[in-house]
């Protein structure tokens, strides 16, 4: 699946700037859909297959939802909009761990026929979703965002969209708001993005995607059941309590990272954007530092606390502030790489976690998080910027005057090509 959404990912900044972000949507959702219906016959092939056509849907949809609630955003409520990101898609993550309650231990239809049932209504599950988004993009929300249509020199239908979705009397300068914006960001080509103009903010995107990756959340969240039931590898010789006490903490888990990405939420607008990544990233730090210390030290039953504190952490902070920042300093094709990295990062964490945790125990793992964490700590303090309360016109511009200053530096000493 993060193969398919890396390919989507790609795609999402084209067919936003071609299609539309209405149309793109109703695409991702008709792809979703063949890739579920794919991945309910039996077989491997299917399997694969269905995956891989799903996750192209799924990597769309990451590199155009968020654009599509800031497009949408007032400024006034920009943060608490953009946290709606994470905060669906941490409900997504909880409904699928309901999902897996009446999977058996060891998760094999073949080990447990009369439970094929179950599997094909899992595999199908998404259809409906998909299904109920299209229909609402096809008979209720039958509009572009002002952004795309003023872009697509299309002033009277935004004019009308606005006065649709805005009150009446702010819908005027909404308006002029939206088309100043417009007229300073063209449509953006990916060779552009890595000119003098977009190239930091193109780097601190993906950066900023590879950090959330690589702060160990889907290394939890993939293998929590996992990690919670300890190290024994035979499903078979699992003691039922544990493994009704593991799926209660997944559950758990679902249940926090809702709470946080609301609780961010209500606090992103005032204390702003940089200070809450900040603040949540030092938190995972420090449970970080001691779930690799319990895990030294054998203390497995208080390690399934601190994890739900390091859910907590990222779920205020990374999890739904990156999701909202893209969207902040970027194009719509910066969005799109930032994405495409995103889903880069979780296929590696899918991949080579339970190989790391194999070779140097959980413990080991969390130090490698820890030192991802200690390292994004510095690099965030130094570089992001704060963009709370700002206009995309001063986000432009604060950008604008860092990339004119090390124009100007490269001219003093003489370097009359473009900074990298």
């Amino acid at each position: 699946m993060p193969i398919g959404a890396i390919i989507g990912a790609f795609l999402g900044g084209f067919l936003a700037t071609k299609q539309g972000r209405r149309k793109s949507f109703i695409l991702a959702d008709i792809i979703g859909i063949v890739g579920c219906v794919i991945w309910i016959f039996k077989g491997n092939a299917p399997l694969l297959l269905g995956r891989l056509i799903s996750g192209v849907a799924v990597g769309i949809n990451s590199a155009i939802v968020p654009l599509y609630i800031n497009e949408i955003s007032p400024q006034s409520i920009a943060g608490t909009m953009g946290s709606m990101t994470q905060l669906t898609v941490n409900v997504g993550i909880l409904v699928s761990f309901l999902l897996g309650l009446n999977v058996s231990k060891t998760a094999t239809i073949k080990a447990h026929p009369d439970d094929e049932w179950w599997w094909r209504f899992m595999f199908a599950f998404p259809i409906l979703t998909a299904a109920l988004r299209m229909i609402c993009l096809l008979f209720i929300f039958k509009f572009e965002t002002p952004s795309y249509l003023i872009s697509n020199g299309k002033d009277e239908e935004a004019k009308k969209i606005i006065d649709k979705i805005y009150f009446s009397e702010h819908s005027e300068q909404i308006y002029k708001d939206v088309k100043t914006r417009m007229n300073n960001c063209k449509d953006v080509s990916y060779g552009e993005l890595f000119g003098p103009k977009y190239k930091k903010r193109v780097g601190m995107g993906i950066l900023l995607s590879l950090i959330q990756q690589f702060s160990g959340v889907n290394a939890v969240l993939f293998y929590s059941d996992k990690i919670l039931k300890g190290d024994n590898s035979d499903p078979d010789n699992i003691d039922p309590f544990d493994d009704k006490m593991a799926k209660i903490f997944t559950i758990l888990i679902g249940c926090i990272l809702i709470f946080a990405s609301w609780l961010s939420g209500k606090f992103i607008d005032k204390f702003g954007r940089k200070s809450i990544l900040l603040l949540g990233e030092v938190l995972c730090i420090i449970t970080l530092l001691i779930l690799a210390i319990f895990g030294f030290l054998d203390l497995s039953n208080p390690s399934k606390y601190i994890i739900l504190v390091y859910m907590f952490s990222f779920g205020i902070s990374l999890g739904p502030i990156v999701w909202l920042y893209l969207p902040e300093i970027l194009p719509e094709k910066g969005v799109s790489l930032a994405a495409l990295a995103n889903w880069v990062g979780c296929g590696i964490i899918g991949l080579f976690f339970p190989m790391v945790k194999n070779a140097i125990n959980i413990q080991g793992t969390f130090l490698i998080f820890l030192g991802c964490c200690v390292a994004a700590l510095f690099y965030m303090f130094i570089f992001v910027k704060e963009t709370k309360g700002k206009s995309p016109e001063e986000i432009e511009e604060m950008f604008g005057n860092e990339n004119l200053k090390d124009e100007e530096k490269n001219l003093i000493s003489g370097n009359t090509s473009a900074p990298f």
